[in-house]
């Protein structure tokens, strides 16, 4: 059989995929708590609410947006340009330190949604938190990289992000719902996207997400103070949905957790 042929047979069809959207929309009727991970990581993002507060005028915009552990209205709004660059000593410390938080908040996060959202429990330890560290720190770099480089090479990483991105997005998941090392539940992450078993899903989210955007774009950069609060709420609820419908889709694409790697 042609190779072509063999990935779109191993591609999952839409009614699969719009099923990790249902279950991930039952998840968050069950754990509606959990939006509060959500709208806090919101508020923290100071560069992008003061990029807001700065603008004035009409903001109309759409975004698209890549399966992520903690999505938050920023991950929905198409933001103005902000007026001043951050240092590259901030850069460094706020990335570091955001680095730290979230990958201890990603695997608590992750582990109760699994387990009360989608009944589905796994025996993550905590260790594993440095795990999502070290995939976060590459993402992180590549950030950095991308902060200091001139245009041409700032395309060229862009490029690679995206790549790396796409094959990779999963690995905290697995980490997680599989209690796996990183480099293990990379190899499985980039297995599962060679095979082409969540192609449909990341464009289902894509599409999501830009429908979302629009009206979020709408409500959170145009409505002042109480359009970010209200906007990092509803983002929030959103957020918990994605991510809740993205673990449905690693939970049915991983083998059962196995003891620790």
């Amino acid at each position: 059989m042609p190779s072509g042929l063999f990935f779109l047979r191993k591609v999952e069809t839409s009614g699969e995929t719009w099923t990790h959207f249902r279950e991930g929309y039952n998840a968050l009727k069950r754990v509606p708590a959990a939006i509060i991970v959500n709208t806090l990581a919101a508020f923290l993002d100071f560069s992008k609410i003061a990029s807001v507060l700065e603008f004035h005028g009409l903001r109309v915009g759409i975004m698209l947006s890549f399966p992520k552990p903690i999505p938050t209205v920023w991950d929905f709004v198409s933001l103005p340009q902000a007026t001043s660059s951050p240092t590259l000593g901030f850069l460094v410390v706020s990335g570091l330190l955001t680095l730290a938080v979230t990958s201890v908040l990603i695997l608590y996060y992750l582990r109760y949604i699994s387990g009360v959202g989608l009944l589905f429990q796994t025996n993550a330890s905590s260790s594993r938190v440095l795990d999502i560290a070290a995939y976060q720190f590459i993402l992180f770099l590549f950030t950095l990289f991308a902060a200091v480089s001139p245009s041409a090479i700032f395309l060229i990483l862009i490029g690679l992000f995206f790549a790396f991105y796409y094959f990779s997005y999963a690995t905290p998941y697995i980490v997680v719902i599989g209690n796996k090392s990183f480099a293990s539940a990379l190899r499985e992450c980039i297995a599962m996207a060679l095979s082409g078993r969540y192609l449909a899903f990341v464009l289902g989210y894509i599409v999501l997400t830009l429908l979302l955007s629009v009206p979020l774009t709408l409500l959170t950069v145009n409505g002042g103070i109480l359009g970010i609060v209200v906007g990092a709420l509803l983002g929030g609820m959103a957020g918990l949905w994605l991510t809740s419908a993205t673990l449905s889709m690693v939970i049915r694409g991983i083998p059962q957790p196995t003891a620790v790697q």
